[in-house]
Protein backbone atom coordinates (compact mmCIF):
# COMPACT_ATOMS: atom_id res chain seq x y z
CA UNK A 1 0.00 0.00 0.00
CA UNK A 2 1.11 3.60 -0.55
CA UNK A 3 4.12 2.64 -2.66
CA UNK A 4 5.30 -0.17 -0.38
CA UNK A 5 5.78 -3.37 -2.39
CA UNK A 6 7.50 -6.72 -1.94
CA UNK A 7 11.10 -6.59 -3.13
CA UNK A 8 13.52 -9.46 -2.77
CA UNK A 9 12.74 -12.68 -0.97
CA UNK A 10 14.76 -15.53 0.50
CA UNK A 11 13.95 -19.02 1.77
CA UNK A 12 15.86 -20.57 4.68
CA UNK A 13 16.98 -24.21 4.88
CA UNK A 14 13.91 -24.95 7.05
CA UNK A 15 11.64 -23.22 4.47
CA UNK A 16 11.06 -19.98 6.35
CA UNK A 17 10.25 -17.24 3.84
CA UNK A 18 11.58 -13.70 4.26
CA UNK A 19 10.22 -10.87 2.09
CA UNK A 20 11.72 -7.39 2.13
CA UNK A 21 9.29 -4.53 1.67
CA UNK A 22 10.57 -1.76 -0.60
CA UNK A 23 9.31 1.80 -0.84
CA UNK A 24 8.77 2.84 -4.46
CA UNK A 25 7.43 6.33 -3.73
CA UNK A 26 8.96 9.36 -2.00
CA UNK A 27 6.41 9.45 0.79
CA UNK A 28 6.62 5.86 2.08
CA UNK A 29 7.63 4.95 5.58
CA UNK A 30 10.78 2.94 6.22
CA UNK A 31 10.88 -0.58 4.82
CA UNK A 32 10.74 -3.82 6.80
CA UNK A 33 11.15 -7.56 6.56
CA UNK A 34 8.21 -9.97 6.74
CA UNK A 35 9.15 -13.45 7.95
CA UNK A 36 6.71 -16.29 7.34
CA UNK A 37 7.49 -19.44 9.34
CA UNK A 38 4.53 -21.38 7.93
CA UNK A 39 2.36 -20.88 4.87
CA UNK A 40 -0.77 -20.05 6.88
CA UNK A 41 0.78 -17.95 9.65
CA UNK A 42 0.81 -14.17 9.79
CA UNK A 43 4.30 -12.81 9.21
CA UNK A 44 6.65 -11.63 11.92
CA UNK A 45 7.71 -8.03 11.15
CA UNK A 46 11.44 -7.41 11.59
CA UNK A 47 13.48 -4.23 11.10
CA UNK A 48 17.18 -3.39 11.10
CA UNK A 49 18.43 -0.43 13.19
CA UNK A 50 20.68 0.91 10.40
CA UNK A 51 18.37 0.44 7.42
CA UNK A 52 15.64 2.57 5.87
CA UNK A 53 15.41 1.11 2.33
CA UNK A 54 15.40 -2.71 2.22
CA UNK A 55 16.38 -4.20 -1.16
CA UNK A 56 18.09 -7.62 -0.95
CA UNK A 57 17.94 -10.72 1.26
CA UNK A 58 19.68 -14.09 1.59
CA UNK A 59 19.73 -16.84 4.19
CA UNK A 60 22.94 -18.65 5.07
CA UNK A 61 23.06 -22.39 5.73
CA UNK A 62 22.35 -21.86 9.43
CA UNK A 63 19.10 -19.97 8.89
CA UNK A 64 20.52 -16.49 9.58
CA UNK A 65 19.07 -13.83 7.29
CA UNK A 66 21.29 -11.15 5.70
CA UNK A 67 19.72 -8.00 4.30
CA UNK A 68 21.23 -5.31 2.09
CA UNK A 69 19.85 -1.85 1.54
CA UNK A 70 20.38 1.81 2.34
CA UNK A 71 20.26 4.01 5.41
CA UNK A 72 18.11 7.14 5.66
CA UNK A 73 20.83 9.12 3.83
CA UNK A 74 20.82 6.58 0.93
CA UNK A 75 24.21 5.19 1.96
CA UNK A 76 25.07 1.47 2.06
CA UNK A 77 23.51 -0.50 4.94
CA UNK A 78 23.78 -4.19 5.81
CA UNK A 79 22.31 -6.24 8.65
CA UNK A 80 21.83 -9.75 9.95
CA UNK A 81 18.68 -11.19 11.48
CA UNK A 82 20.00 -14.14 13.52
CA UNK A 83 17.94 -17.32 13.28
CA UNK A 84 14.92 -17.04 15.58
CA UNK A 85 15.52 -13.35 16.37
CA UNK A 86 12.83 -10.68 16.21
CA UNK A 87 15.26 -7.88 15.32
CA UNK A 88 18.12 -7.19 12.97
CA UNK A 89 21.68 -6.37 13.98
CA UNK A 90 23.71 -3.80 12.02
CA UNK A 91 26.79 -5.37 10.39
CA UNK A 92 29.86 -3.31 9.46
CA UNK A 93 31.78 -4.65 6.46
CA UNK A 94 35.48 -4.19 5.65
CA UNK A 95 35.60 -2.53 2.22
CA UNK A 96 31.81 -2.37 1.76
CA UNK A 97 30.19 -1.65 -1.61
CA UNK A 98 29.44 2.02 -2.22
CA UNK A 99 25.68 1.39 -2.27
CA UNK A 100 23.09 -1.37 -1.94
CA UNK A 101 24.13 -4.58 -3.68
CA UNK A 102 22.47 -7.97 -4.30
CA UNK A 103 23.24 -10.37 -1.43
CA UNK A 104 23.69 -14.16 -1.72
CA UNK A 105 25.08 -17.10 0.21
CA UNK A 106 27.51 -19.37 -1.65
CA UNK A 107 27.75 -22.11 0.97
CA UNK A 108 30.75 -20.53 2.69
CA UNK A 109 30.55 -16.74 2.27
CA UNK A 110 28.09 -13.90 1.96
CA UNK A 111 28.66 -12.57 -1.56
CA UNK A 112 27.52 -9.38 -3.24
CA UNK A 113 28.12 -7.37 -6.37
CA UNK A 114 30.78 -4.77 -5.74
CA UNK A 115 29.84 -1.21 -6.76
CA UNK A 116 27.45 -2.28 -9.54
CA UNK A 117 30.22 -3.83 -11.59
CA UNK A 118 31.33 -7.26 -12.72
CA UNK A 119 33.21 -7.79 -9.45
CA UNK A 120 31.88 -10.07 -6.72
CA UNK A 121 33.01 -9.52 -3.12
CA UNK A 122 33.03 -12.45 -0.64
CA UNK A 123 32.69 -11.78 3.09
CA UNK A 124 32.97 -13.81 6.29
CA UNK A 125 30.47 -12.51 8.87
CA UNK A 126 31.21 -12.86 12.58
CA UNK A 127 28.91 -11.02 14.94
CA UNK A 128 28.47 -7.41 13.84
CA UNK A 129 31.56 -7.42 11.61
CA UNK A 130 32.21 -8.69 8.10
CA UNK A 131 35.70 -9.35 6.76
CA UNK A 132 36.36 -9.09 3.03
CA UNK A 133 37.91 -12.44 2.09
CA UNK A 134 38.47 -11.82 -1.61
CA UNK A 135 36.97 -10.54 -4.84
CA UNK A 136 36.59 -12.09 -8.25
CA UNK A 137 35.85 -10.62 -11.66
CA UNK A 138 33.34 -12.02 -14.14
CA UNK A 139 34.81 -10.71 -17.42
CA UNK A 140 32.13 -9.26 -19.69
CA UNK A 141 29.36 -9.52 -17.09
CA UNK A 142 27.00 -6.82 -15.90
CA UNK A 143 26.15 -6.34 -12.23
CA UNK A 144 23.34 -8.93 -11.94
CA UNK A 145 24.56 -12.40 -11.04
CA UNK A 146 23.58 -15.48 -9.10
CA UNK A 147 25.55 -18.36 -7.65
CA UNK A 148 24.10 -21.24 -9.65
CA UNK A 149 26.06 -24.02 -7.92
CA UNK A 150 29.23 -24.49 -5.90
CA UNK A 151 31.28 -24.07 -9.07
CA UNK A 152 29.17 -21.86 -11.38
CA UNK A 153 27.98 -18.27 -11.36
CA UNK A 154 25.41 -17.06 -13.88
CA UNK A 155 25.48 -13.39 -14.91
CA UNK A 156 24.04 -11.02 -17.48
CA UNK A 157 26.32 -10.16 -20.37
CA UNK A 158 25.76 -7.65 -23.17
CA UNK A 159 23.81 -10.15 -25.26
CA UNK A 160 22.38 -12.67 -22.82
CA UNK A 161 23.73 -14.79 -19.99
CA UNK A 162 27.19 -16.14 -19.26
CA UNK A 163 28.19 -19.14 -17.19
CA UNK A 164 31.34 -18.44 -15.18
CA UNK A 165 33.58 -20.67 -13.10
CA UNK A 166 33.04 -19.93 -9.43
CA UNK A 167 34.96 -18.81 -7.42
CA UNK A 168 37.70 -18.23 -10.00
CA UNK A 169 35.72 -15.92 -12.32
CA UNK A 170 37.31 -14.82 -15.59
CA UNK A 171 35.70 -15.33 -19.00
CA UNK A 172 32.40 -17.25 -19.35
CA UNK A 173 32.81 -20.90 -20.30
CA UNK A 174 29.34 -20.89 -21.90
CA UNK A 175 26.96 -18.17 -23.09
CA UNK A 176 23.30 -18.06 -24.08
CA UNK A 177 21.71 -15.35 -26.19
CA UNK A 178 18.69 -13.66 -24.62
CA UNK A 179 16.83 -10.37 -24.74
CA UNK A 180 15.41 -10.88 -21.24
CA UNK A 181 17.33 -8.99 -18.57
CA UNK A 182 16.83 -8.26 -14.90
CA UNK A 183 17.09 -10.38 -11.80
CA UNK A 184 18.39 -13.93 -12.15
CA UNK A 185 17.06 -16.77 -10.01
CA UNK A 186 18.00 -20.44 -9.96
CA UNK A 187 15.47 -22.89 -8.50
CA UNK A 188 16.55 -26.31 -7.28
CA UNK A 189 15.06 -29.39 -8.90
CA UNK A 190 12.02 -30.71 -6.98
CA UNK A 191 12.57 -33.64 -4.64
CA UNK A 192 10.53 -36.64 -5.81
Amino acid sequence: TNGEVPGACAVSPNRTLAVVIVCTEGYCRAGEILIYAHETDSPKVVTCPNMYHYYYAAYDGGGNLFVGGENLSNGFAFCEVPKGSAKGVAVTLDSPPADAAPVQWDGSYIVMTYNHSNVIARYTIKGAKGALEDTLTLSGADDMFTIASKNTALAETGSGFGYFRYPTGGEPYKTEQSNVFGAITISPAPQL
